[in-house]
């Protein structure tokens, strides 16, 4: 089992970061999705930690 961490989206729009354990990504998505709803999981879950990334000045 290792830990995966998504983005839920919200009902009022914004984004939210959680984690959960699973053997695989695709297992991951499908808990997510049973405890949260079809749809609200944005992308496929991974391994690593989001980190918010500066904006670059052009």
């Amino acid at each position: 089992m290792k830990t995966y961490y998504a983005k839920i989206r919200l009902p009022d729009g914004s984004y939210q970061v959680t984690t959960i354990r699973a053997s695989d990504n695709m297992a991951a998505k499908r808990l997510l999705e049973a405890r949260y709803g079809a749809g609200r999981v944005v992308g496929i879950p991974t391994t690593k930690k989001f980190t918010e990334t500066p904006l670059r000045r052009l």
